[in-house]
């Protein structure tokens, strides 16, 4: 006898452990849909999520002192660290069609130095008192559209 899949449509699912605490959920905000996995304390560990600009993951530990997050939108992609303070550390960007770039933050998250690659491959290190340049090939506008587009996808990490 063959049987028929069983279709449950909803815009949130949420797991529950035996003790009934939330452990993880699946839902649907605005243009936004994400999976976020809890530890026994109702502390957020694994967000992973989607928006029409691309999609994020973030891990941090059980005490949430300290924190992966990777994103790719809008044809760059992005890898940050940070510490226990939720405060950005060290980034490594990928923009599109560009050149990697290594950024910095002192312990206050406040841009310290950069370090990327010219148009001949060879490093350039940029200390915090000299301008930032944008990778020669990443225009400054859409620069600002995919941090823009980042920080969209960061916010789905903020508890429903």
């Amino acid at each position: 006898m063959e049987t028929k899949p069983v279709v449950i449509e909803a815009h949130a699912f949420i797991l529950k452990d035996a003790a009934g605490r939330q452990r993880a959920s699946l839902d649907a905000r605005g243009d936004q849909c994400g999976l976020r996995l809890y530890d026994e304390r109702g502390r957020l560990g694994l967000l992973a999520s989607v928006n029409e600009d691309g999609a994020h993951l973030l891990i941090q530990d059980a005490r949430s002192e300290g924190a992966l997050q990777v994103a790719a939108c809008m044809g760059a992609a992005r890898i940050s660290l940070s510490d226990s303070s939720g405060r950005v550390r060290a980034v490594l960007c990928m923009p599109a069609k560009g050149i990697p770039l290594l950024e910095i933050h002192d312990a206050k998250g406040r841009y310290s130095g950069a370090l990327w690659l010219n148009l001949d491959g060879a490093p350039v290190l940029i200390g915090k008192d000299e301008a930032m340049p944008l990778p020669p090939r990443a225009a400054a506008g859409k620069w600002e559209r995919i941090k823009q587009a980042w920080a969209r996808l960061w916010r789905i990490a903020e508890p429903a």
